[in-house]
């Protein structure tokens, strides 16, 4: 049985998570994947892209996911921020950040390094197994419960880490 089409607008999903407490501080793969599915689900997959972004102190873990994206044995490592990009659009659960994602644009200049990630499984892959995501973020089964319900989607295969 397929999942009914969601009434909630794109820009209602990303308000619904920006209020989500401290979403942007180790929880935006989460709001990455929950949009992700969301949008998924509404749209098809066809137009969205990952985006994983990094500062220049954090070469290595850019340098370590470029091997993992192509080595399935090499865990990824948590990067400095995930977004999305929809058709022309990129943006975060605070919204829309720019519509261009290259070294002239506001956003890309803000980041020194970036991975296009063109499959929701490494996404996915990052979230559970990152041993560095940003604890202010309360990852709980409350939380994802409650994102699941709100957006009608399915994201029980993030690993909650309830204390």
């Amino acid at each position: 049985m397929k999942a009914k089409k969601s009434r909630l607008k794109l820009k209602q999903v990303l308000e619904y998570l920006n209020d989500i407490p401290r979403i942007n501080h180790g929880g935006c793969g989460v709001s990455a994947l929950a949009t992700y599915r969301w949008l998924e689900q509404n749209y098809g997959n066809r137009d969205i892209e990952i985006i994983y972004c990094y500062k220049y102190y954090n070469k290595d873990r850019y340098d370590n996911n470029e091997k993992a994206l192509r080595l399935d044995k090499v865990n990824p490592s948590v990067p400095v921020h995930v977004v999305l990009k929809y058709k022309k659009f990129i943006f975060d659960s605070e919204g829309i950040v720019n519509s261009q994602f290259d070294s002239k644009s506001s956003f890309g200049a803000k980041w020194n390094f970036y991975h296009k990630v063109k499959d929701v499984k490494f996404l996915l892959r990052t979230i559970n197994e990152g041993e560095d995501w940003n604890s202010d973020f309360r990852r709980d089964c409350k939380v994802i419960n409650k994102i699941q319900k709100k957006l009608n989607i399915k994201i029980n295969d993030v690993v909650a880490l309830d204390e």
